[in-house]
């Protein structure tokens, strides 16, 4: 193997790479994300901690994440009725968007079809063939927005929790 070739698998051996550490990320933060909205769900309604157990496992692991988004932005609506903002309505899009993000991650392949006359991006692509083939590029800035949502959202449920644990 000439060395042009071997620089050219190294490098598509660090975009893999790349993916391989950015979709573990992602998949762990919406993981922890999605089990949060799980807890606000069950303490909004008030159970016994033996049958909040039974919900999770029988209603909530069974539920889609875009449902249980769905479910939290109707207790958000009716609990905070009159005070339902901005904020509120801002979490529920970052958290469709941070959803959005790990399907594609959980879903799609890393692009990886590159001709010896391309050059090989520092950025990864995501291909994904459903119906037809579409690549989309991801990028360290798009990352970086993805953990900023994250982190808010994240704050922005724990201040839920807590207000729904203190009624």
């Amino acid at each position: 193997m000439s060395t042009i070739e071997e620089q050219r698998k190294q490098l598509l051996e660090n975009l893999i790479n790349r993916s391989i550490e950015y979709r573990g990320h992602i998949i762990h933060t919406s993981t922890i994300i999605e089990k949060d909205i799980d807890i606000i769900i069950v303490m909004y309604f008030k159970m016994r901690v033996d049958r909040q157990v039974e919900f999770i496992e029988l209603i909530l692991d069974r539920t889609s994440y875009d449902s249980k988004i769905a479910i939290l932005e109707q207790i958000l609506k009716k609990h905070y009725y009159k005070t339902y903002d901005q904020e509120c309505s801002k979490t529920i899009a970052s958290l469709r968007e941070i959803k959005d993000i790990r399907n594609k991650f959980a879903h799609d392949t890393v692009y990886t079809s590159y001709n010896k006359n391309e050059k090989i991006p520092k950025e990864f692509s995501l291909v994904n063939f459903r119906n037809s083939m579409s690549v989309k590029d991801f990028t360290k800035g798009e990352f970086k927005v993805f953990n900023e949502k994250s982190e808010r959202c994240r704050k922005s449920l724990n201040k839920l929790l807590q207000e729904f644990i203190h009624e």
